[in-house]
């Protein structure tokens, strides 16, 4: 009895899984039913909560950057209690930025705001990295902005 629930079972799972196609000969083709694909998403990083930005300071994240493949696409999201300037840079661009003291960039992506959201389509393999930079000036300290979260994801 237990064999016959077996290959009924085993039975039952081809026929779910599969399609039959008779050709004309008399011959019996399987023929695989497409299963549709998920995305596939990695989060990469992901800010520590309640970070708090002085004026004129940034991080960058993960701090060695990660490879990212041509065709990837990678997404930079935030949100603050005050503006940031989100960017999304090779390791390449992001020295350049640091050695012209933050005045040039050149970057895959960029946006700004309390809350933002960078999606940038990987053009070529390289290492990546994401940054969140509070640009206010200040002499005295104020104009702090607290990150409630901040993530890099790749899709």
């Amino acid at each position: 009895m237990l064999k016959i629930i077996l290959k009924t079972s085993c039975l039952l799972a081809l026929v779910l899984v599969t399609i039959v196609v008779f050709d004309g000969c008399g011959k019996i083709v399987y023929v695989p039913v497409p299963v549709p694909a998920v995305p596939n998403t990695t989060t990469i990083t992901t800010g520590p909560p309640d970070q708090i930005f002085k004026a004129q300071t940034w991080d960058v994240f993960p701090s060695n950057g990660v490879y990212v493949q041509a065709g990837k696409t990678l997404n930079l999201s935030w949100s603050a209690d005050g503006g940031l300037v989100g960017y999304i840079f090779t390791t390449n661009q992001y020295n350049s930025w640091i050695n012209s003291l933050r005045v040039k960039a050149t970057y895959e992506g960029y946006n700004s705001g309390s809350t933002g959201s960078i999606t940038v389509t990987i053009q070529n393999g390289d290492t990546y990295c994401a940054v969140l930079l509070n640009n206010a000036i200040s002499i005295f300290g104020e104009n702090s902005v607290k990150v409630y979260h901040a993530t890099l994801t790749e899709h």
